[in-house]
């Protein structure tokens, strides 16, 4: 029997891309929408067609700019930040679900909420070790992706995306940068870089949110097929 019915992972995962392809996809079709009216505004103002004041030229020229950053510096954003969030919550739910499976199958002596730990995945770590026979070694690479994955959503959620130089962490989450994701690096004219700096987590490119959402899928498939004490 197994306890973590992967059966379901690829139905629910095909739900989720599908519900990220489908927002970027508004948001390259309002971005573009918006360089057309921006580019459509140049030439009526260069033709004298808008029978205006330049300081009225100016101000929507502006707007559509604003539009436009808004779009790609906070909407995207603010997004692609949920989707973090929310696929590192159902990978913890899917442990959960398949560590409590178990322990009420097989009448255990102790669950998953019952084990000392930081965090579920944690927790569920040391169910399917010690309850499951299921080494968190033959986990790799996906199990550790999944730990960079946590810190990750930590400072999303505890810290707004803000990470100092300074942070336990911050070398693994620097080591997890990849296409879609990156640390910017906030600094100015007045920055002195000999103290400690501040980053902004960013996700430029949904190929980020397709990375984790392949790891996680295989996690779950990997842990799925595992034989089982």
């Amino acid at each position: 029997m197994n306890y973590f019915l992967p059966q379901w992972v690829g139905f629910e995962m095909m739900q989720i891309d599908d519900y990220i392809d489908e927002q970027e996809r508004q948001f390259e079709l309002q971005g573009k929408s918006l360089k057309d009216k921006f580019h459509q505004l140049q030439k009526d103002i260069e033709a004298g067609q808008i029978d205006a004041p330049p300081e009225y030229h100016e101000h929507l020229t502006s707007s559509l700019i604003d539009d436009m950053w808004q779009i790609d510096n906070h909407f995207k954003q603010f997004f692609r930040q949920s989707i973090v969030i929310q696929l590192y919550s159902f990978l913890e739910y899917k442990l959960k679900y398949g560590c409590d499976n178990y322990a009420r199958q097989k009448n255990t002596a102790y669950k998953m909420s019952d084990l000392k730990g930081s965090s579920d995945m944690d927790k569920a770590k040391l169910f399917m070790s010690r309850s499951m026979g299921i080494a968190v070694r033959d986990l790799d690479p996906e199990w550790s992706y999944v730990q960079r994955l946590r810190k990750t959503r930590n400072i999303l959620v505890h810290h707004n995306g803000e990470l100092m130089s300074t942070h336990r962490d911050f070398k693994e989450i620097k080591a997890f940068e990849q296409k879609g994701f990156e640390l910017d690096h906030k600094t100015n004219a007045k920055t002195d870089l000999s103290k400690p700096q501040r980053f902004v987590l960013k996700f430029t490119d949904k190929a980020f949110l397709q990375s984790l959402s392949k790891n996680i899928a295989s996690l779950l498939y990997k842990i799925g097929k595992h034989p089982v004490e």
